[in-house]
């Protein structure tokens, strides 16, 4: 079975409405579209969290996208991501990315922090 690397960039700091419009997702999309959601890692930025998890029965590359999107990642990403899509194909996954950390003037002025107990919620459905 193949499995497609889901990576949602979520600006939003309140966890609660995070994990809840996840598991909501992940619920109808496990019931009617047999898409399985797993494999949840979890990161803190400083505007919000990056997510990264594998989604299974994916037949088409832009259900990257759509997941991206229904998961709760910047609509903005998405439709950058929309625009690869249409210009590279299939190649625009390779560019699919979050970055770990952030520069200005070659100095790190943000960096990723691993929620191990945010991981343990969303992995527990």
């Amino acid at each position: 079975m193949v499995e497609k690397v889901i990576k949602i960039d979520v600006d939003d700091k309140n966890i609660a409405e995070v994990i809840e419009r996840i598991k909501t997702v992940k619920e109808i999309l496990e019931k009617d579209a047999n898409i399985k959601i797993k494999d949840f890692e979890v990161y803190e930025t400083k505007n919000g969290f990056h997510i990264k998890c594998k989604a299974e029965n994916i037949t088409h590359p832009l259900e990257i996208i759509i997941l991206q999107l229904l998961l709760g990642s910047d609509w903005k990403r998405e439709c950058l991501n929309y625009v690869r899509y249409k210009k590279i194909g299939e190649r625009f996954e390779k560019m699919n990315y979050l970055f770990g950390a952030k520069f200005e003037n070659n100095e790190v002025v943000s960096k990723e922090k691993i929620r191990k107990d945010l991981e343990e919620i969303l992995n527990e459905w």
